[in-house]
């Protein structure tokens, strides 16, 4: 009888342990507040934009999108600017962007970010331009407003290659449009200074290749030019050259150096690529791959064109 007791005791005291292990877990289940989003925990350069270059949103990774097919296209983010420039007691980022679509030019533009209903939210655009006809340089907020400073060029209709003038703006936040307070300022526009030594010497990295499946005579001769295009009624002018002499097929990787005091920030470089086969032309790229300047990168893959 007391074996029955106690069996019967210590069954009733583990159901009783195993009701109070039950109602710990349920209370260590609930769920905490969610921490309210801010606009400083969003991640931009891991972010889904629309910006007015692309017909379609665009994901960035790491602040860069690109793509060779079917159209060249690449898409930085900049600059990221903070403050409450609406006078609605919240905090807004203005995030820089840069775009370029095969061509010379690569246009900036701004966006202005709110949390709204508890969400990140676009409420303005910020516009801007290309090269030296209104590329955006900087944003900064001071006593709730958005100063954007641009460049621009000597004369309304001047090159982009060449800005004259740094052109500041104040804005204010309206609702969802981004109102000018006066008129711009202009000072004049003093390019960077020029370096001479040693560690001025950087490089473009990149390789060549074609999609045609045709053997590359060895024995030809692979041109690789860095070249500034910033002057669209004049020829390009070559900073830089790599010539190959191939004895492998495609891909061929290819390393420029350039002097680094030689790229001015204002203007547009691209690589042009040729290969000439006993002496006469066979392949040449016929898309624009932008370095360096203008959020370009410094390494390109470039695909070829046979010359009929």
């Amino acid at each position: 009888m007391r074996n029955v007791r106690t069996t019967r005791w210590a069954a009733f005291a583990g159901l009783v342990f195993a009701g109070l292990l039950w109602s710990q877990a349920g209370q260590t289940q609930k769920p905490s507040p969610a921490t309210p989003l801010t606009i400083q925990s969003v991640d931009f350069k891991n972010f889904t934009y629309s910006p007015s270059c692309s017909k379609t949103p665009i994901r960035v990774k790491n602040g860069v999108y690109e793509r060779a097919k079917p159209d060249r296209f690449f898409f930085k983010i900049g600059a990221i600017a903070y403050g409450d420039i609406g006078d609605n007691g919240s905090m807004e980022a203005t995030v820089l962007s840069a775009c370029n679509t095969g061509g010379s030019g690569v246009f900036s533009e701004g966006f202005v970010f709110g949390i709204v209903d508890g969400k990140v939210s676009q409420l303005a655009t910020i516009s801007g331009g290309d090269r030296a006809w209104g590329s955006i340089q900087s944003v900064t907020v001071t006593n709730g407003m958005l100063s954007v400073v641009r460049l621009a060029p000597d004369a309304p209709n001047g090159p982009a290659c060449c800005p004259k003038f740094l052109e500041t703006t104040i804005y204010k936040l309206q609702g969802n449009r981004m109102i000018a307070q006066g008129k711009p300022v202009q000072t004049e526009y003093v390019e960077p200074p020029d370096t001479n030594d040693e560690s001025s010497e950087q490089s473009v990295t990149g390789s060549v290749t074609y999609m045609q499946r045709i053997a590359l005579p060895p024995g030809s001769l692979l041109e690789v030019s860095l070249a500034d295009v910033s002057l669209a009624d004049a020829p390009a002018r070559i900073v830089s050259k790599q010539e190959i002499t191939t004895t492998t097929q495609v891909p061929i990787a290819f390393e420029i150096k350039y002097d680094s005091s030689q790229i001015v920030p204002a203007h547009t470089y691209v690589v042009q690529v040729r290969i000439t086969t006993d002496g006469k032309l066979t392949w040449i790229n016929d898309t624009a791959y932008p370095v360096l300047t203008r959020g370009n990168p410094d390494h390109v893959e470039i695909k070829l064109k046979q010359v009929n």
